[in-house]
């Protein structure tokens, strides 16, 4: 059974108030004192009362991450982040997957908001502090309540890369589901990098998966890949994208790298396992989970926050990028 504020003060010696004092982190109580009730809490892994804390109006210290998608690898990463710095700074972090999920919690004295990619106004967390996890940083919103995932650097890390390696022809696999940011923002990526890169814009390079699956990728890469002139590089949205590429070159009888450079987005855990290992893009969610929680934080606490760089994506090079090839390529596409 979880202990109690009367029992932490009956092993303690000191009385309840001082003991409820020194959890809530109220002053008023000797350094001494504070430190003998904290060390009794941990060791018998004493759990506040929400509740109860709430009715007598005094700080929760509970925060909410408000996310869509708790299947994804990235949010997970992200989450960790997160919970970590909450746990350090004495917070508490729940999750919540709807905006109406949110009502309870604020009866229970929620005290802020992180948004997983999602835009967070007034309507959905009222007067709350609140940061929002974003593609990109909108000119309209401040840095104080927002936090960018820099995708946008993060694509552009990757066509560079193949721009590098002498690809001219580059394929693009993305999904052509409406509304998806995700692709929207890599996309304006791939024709900016191009561009500067002196390349005309194809749109029959740019292909949409139906959703995120390793089979869906396959069918994209196989359109492009039969071309005409096919692209001798492509730049998967994700790495499950990516990795449907692999199955489209192998019916066709490319060699990758020799014959066809793939690149993906995300760094999964099975990229290094994929021979030839994916080149990909490596986010730094778990970063910024922890930098989205220590923003909250000091909003809650209406600290000054001290502006950072951003935490950039980087590029993480493997062995399924490389030098153009044409030689025979087109002698080798030929169906097993």
């Amino acid at each position: 059974m979880a202990i109690t504020i009367t029992e932490i003060a009956e092993m303690t010696g000191v009385s309840k108030s001082a003991v409820h004092r020194a959890l809530s982190g109220a002053p008023g109580v000797r350094e001494n004192i504070r430190q003998e009730v904290l060390e009794c809490a941990t060791r018998h892994h004493y759990q506040p009362n929400l509740s109860a804390r709430v009715l007598v109006g005094a700080r929760t210290r509970l925060t909410a991450l408000l996310a869509t998608n708790f299947g994804n690898v990235n949010f997970a990463q992200f989450l960790r982040g997160a919970g970590e710095k909450a746990g350090a700074s004495g917070y508490h972090l729940l999750t919540a997957s709807d905006e109406k999920e949110l009502n309870p919690l604020k009866q229970l004295g929620l005290e802020g908001v992180i948004g997983f990619f999602r835009k967070l106004d007034a309507g959905v967390v009222g007067r709350l502090p609140a940061i929002s996890l974003l593609w990109g940083v909108p000119g309209d919103m401040s840095v104080k309540n927002c936090i960018s995932s820099e995708v946008e650097y993060g694509a552009g890390l990757a066509i560079r890369h193949l721009l590098a390696l002498g690809h001219r022809r580059i394929g693009f696999v993305t999904v052509s589901i409406p509304g998806d940011q995700d692709a929207v923002v890599k996309a304006a990526a791939y024709r900016r990098v191009l561009a500067e890169a002196g390349i005309e814009y194809d749109p029959s390079l740019v292909v949409g998966a139906e959703l995120y699956r390793e089979r869906c990728g396959y069918e994209a890469a196989l359109k492009l890949l039969t071309m005409p002139e096919p692209p001798t590089a492509v730049f998967g949205l994700s790495d499950i994208l990516a990795t449907g590429c692999y199955r489209a070159a192998r019916e066709l009888n490319l060699r990758i790298p020799e014959d066809l450079s793939v690149c993906g987005y995300d760094d999964k855990e099975y990229c290094s396992l994929l021979y030839p290992a994916l080149t990909t893009v490596r986010p730094q969610y778990g970063e910024l989970g922890s930098r989205a929680m220590d923003m909250l934080i000091h909003r809650i606490e209406g600290w000054e926050y001290q502006e950072l760089e951003p935490l950039l994506p980087a590029l993480v090079q493997r062995d399924s990028t490389g030098p153009v090839r044409t030689g025979n390529r087109k002698n080798r596409m030929c169906r097993k």
